[in-house]
């Protein structure tokens, strides 16, 4: 299954704090943590793929040729009304 395939998904983010440690960002991660994100590098792209300093071609095909940025919720919300009103006008045509 790719990211975002169907009609219909979920963004749902869950985050997780232990009880009775206040503290427990300042810690280091314990040995058996899962491995952090991807560190791509400068990344450029020629409109139909991305290629990164860092990271092999087929390590990220889903990051999205248009290279956008969201810095902000309000970035986020304009991103997706962007994409329901691109989106509304294909299935209307």
């Amino acid at each position: 299954m790719k990211p975002l395939e169907g009609t219909f998904y979920v963004n749902l983010f869950a985050h997780y704090r232990p009880v009775g440690d206040p503290v427990w960002f300042t810690r280091s991660n314990p040995a058996e943590s899962p491995k952090p994100l991807l560190d791509l590098g400068s990344c450029h792209s020629n409109g139909i793929k991305v290629i990164c300093a860092k990271v092999p071609e087929e390590d990220i095909p889903y990051l999205s040729p248009s290279l956008q940025q969201l810095k902000g919720p309000n970035d986020l919300f304009q991103y997706w009304k962007k994409f329901a009103s691109n989106a509304s006008r294909n299935i209307h045509e």
